[in-house]
Parts: structure tokens; C-alpha cells; sequence
């Protein structure tokens, strides 16, 4: 990584830039609803937190939602995929803010 990257990409590197972006906090999931979801997916899941970009990523396990709505900065909606294994289990869910 830079040691003065140029965050805005405005051509000016922050260590000089009156204006550079200010770094963006990672997203935190604090509850989910509903907390399961069948095996098949398709299933609309509400996620609320905090620091959610517009182009957030959810991901539940290895998995990545086929949908996802962004509602604000504290909430999103995504699709539950199809579970790894037909059976279900528990998996962790995560949020992700991509690189602009």
C-alpha cells in the first residue's frame, strides 16, 4: 500500500490534498432478520448496522447474495443463495464495502 495514496483520486496525494477523502470505517452487521432461511435461498434477509456503502457485498458463508438493496447506511436487504450443502447449518454472514 502507498504511504501517501492519492484517496480521491484526484491526482493531488492526501499528504497535500486541502480535500482528500476521509478513510471509510468498515461495515458491522449488529441483527439480522429473519435468522434462518431454507437451504434453497431465495429468501429476502434484512440486515442492519452501520457503515454500509451503496455498493455493499453480503455474504453469507463462502456465498454471495444474487441481490442486494441498499436502504442507507444502516440497513440492507439481500437474497439468501443456496446453501452449500442441501442440508443447511450456520454460517457467518459478512458485509463487504468494495473498492470504489
Amino acid at each position: 500500500s502507498a504511504l501517501n495514496p492519492d484517496s480521491d483520486g484526484d491526482g493531488v496525494f492526501d499528504g497535500a490534498d486541502t480535500n482528500p477523502l476521509p478513510p471509510r470505517e468498515a461495515p458491522i452487521i449488529e441483527r439480522v432478520h429473519p435468522a434462518s432461511a431454507p437451504a434453497e435461498g431465495g429468501v429476502d434477509v434484512m440486515v442492519q448496522g452501520r457503515n454500509f456503502a451503496p455498493n455493499a457485498e453480503l455474504w453469507f458463508g463462502d456465498r454471495r447474495a444474487a441481490r442486494v438493496v441498499y436502504l442507507g447506511p444502516e440497513a440492507l436487504i439481500g437474497e439468501a443463495p443456496q446453501a452449500a450443502a442441501l442440508s443447511g447449518g450456520t454460517v457467518d454472514m459478512t458485509a463487504l464495502n468494495p473498492s470504489v
